[in-house]
């Protein structure tokens, strides 16, 4: 390992710090996960190969639905990427991760609750979701936004989601799946 002079190495750790910053933003794995080209929308793998492709304007409505302490900034980016092609959504953030004013999202709705120990208003913003996950059926698709651990996931939902992913979201809102 080479010595470097105090200034080039202070310079050196910034760069590496925000490269590690930058890998690990939600808002930067929505960008590099989900890929726009006209009105297809690709879901790009960990290994970086197409997951999922679809033509947007199939789809009568597109909601986002998640939860997570990374959700909000998710959430934004995806509405920067698809704009007013979003319907509507909703994202249940812990307390104190909303978005700030001048960064807030216009079609997907931020909701706050309590976490790790779930409370009233988590509840209350999971059981929409779960609404929202029965109600986007047919022509609808909805996209999950979530985190799990340093991992953000931006997905477009097959099936039914309210059967089948309706305890992840009340789970990622601080509900256990196992204690209704």
């Amino acid at each position: 390992m080479t010595d470097l002079p105090p200034c080039q190495a202070a310079s050196e750790l910034r760069r590496l710090t925000d490269a590690a910053l930058s890998a690990v933003a939600p808002d930067g794995a929505v960008l590099r996960h989900l890929h726009l080209d006209g009105g297809k929308l690709t879901l790009i793998d960990e290994s970086g190969a197409p997951a999922w492709s679809g033509r947007l304007d199939a789809y009568r409505r597109i909601r986002v639905l998640g939860a997570g302490k990374g959700a909000a900034p998710m959430a934004a980016a995806l509405e920067n990427l698809l704009g007013d092609r979003i319907s509507d959504g909703l994202v249940i953030v812990k307390y104190g991760h909303d978005l700030p004013e001048g960064q807030r999202t216009r079609h997907i709705r931020i909701k706050e609750g309590g976490h790790p120990v779930p409370d009233e208003a988590g509840a209350a913003a999971a059981g929409e979701i779960v609404d929202m996950a029965r109600d986007s059926r047919g022509r609808s698709r909805p996209v999950h936004v979530y985190r799990r651990g340093q991992r953000a996931y931006p997905r477009p939902a097959s099936g039914n989601p309210a059967g089948r992913h309706a305890a992840a979201y009340l789970y990622a809102a601080g509900m256990r799946s196992d204690n209704p």
